[in-house]
């Protein structure tokens, strides 16, 4: 769903602002493995990886807005209930939309 979310974000980028916030991995392949996950990224073990793997994700998906990372306690995750994905509006410093499990 990337190449829908990257067209959106092109074709809105003058109304929104967008931005991905790569947070803790929901099928790391040292922990709780898909076998038909065709990556193999392993739990984050400190910011560097995980940073590492936002810019990995940024460069395989040719996603042209920003990409950050979540910090290690997963503050932005928990924050906003974003595990695995979540969709998230925000306008004047309020919440206008919350995606349920899969936007």
């Amino acid at each position: 769903k990337m190449g829908e979310f990257n067209s959106s974000a092109l074709e809105f980028g003058a109304l929104a602002d967008f931005l991905i916030v790569y947070i803790v991995e929901a099928h790391a392949a040292d922990d709780w493995a898909l076998d038909y996950n065709k990556f193999k990224i392993n739990e984050h073990k400190d910011l560097k990886s995980r940073l590492e793997t936002a810019e990995y994700v940024r460069n395989h998906f040719e996603i042209k807005i920003p990409v950050v990372a979540d910090v290690m306690g997963n503050l932005t995750s928990a924050s906003y209930a974003a595990f695995p994905i979540k969709l998230c509006l925000i306008r004047e410093g309020r919440i206008q939309f919350l995606s349920g499990f899969d936007p």
